[in-house]
């Protein structure tokens, strides 16, 4: 990952919020035109950022923690246990803390991160297997703790469910 020189000050901008305890940037790939897999990966990371996340951002959703291209208020993370070394999907297990907790992710699509993204089926195939086992360590996790959350609003909850169940 590269970032954007300015990056840590877009970032920051939108942690003065004292709901906002993390910060998620936009990532965009660099090596699209290398074959098919780079083209899709290219596809996939415009309609998760810049249309999902962003959507989800305005539609007062859940926008999710993506591990990269982001920050975080430090004492609150530590404050809810840190980053889960049980799980493969931290960056989702932190989203998931937090919401619980009554914080929020914030978007931020100004403030980008230039990825090499994989370029080959196994890798892509790899990649997202492993994705997939956190998300379903995560949904067994925080499923039923998002259904019983007095923190989310019902769209949040109906949200938190799909998201949990991507895979």
């Amino acid at each position: 990952y590269y970032p954007q020189i300015d990056i840590i000050e877009k970032l920051v901008s939108r942690l003065s919020d004292p709901k906002v305890a993390v910060v998620q940037g936009k990532v965009v790939v660099i090596n699209e035109p290398e074959n098919l897999i780079t083209r899709l990966v290219a596809l996939e990371r415009v309609g998760g950022y810049c249309i999902g996340q962003k959507a989800r951002e305005k539609l007062g959703l859940i926008p999710q923690f993506g591990g990269t291209a982001g920050g975080f208020k430090r004492k609150i993370v530590e404050k809810l246990g840190g980053l889960s070394e049980d799980t493969l999907a931290e960056d989702t297990d932190l989203t998931f803390k937090l919401f619980l907790a009554g914080y929020r992710v914030c978007y931020v699509n100004e403030s980008e991160s230039y990825e090499e993204a994989v370029n080959s089926f196994n890798s892509y195939w790899r990649q997202r297997s492993r994705w997939a086992i956190g998300h379903m360590q995560c949904a067994l996790k925080h499923l039923i703790p998002v259904i019983k959350s007095k923190n989310l609003s019902l769209k949040q909850k109906i949200d938190a469910i799909f998201l949990l169940n991507i895979y």
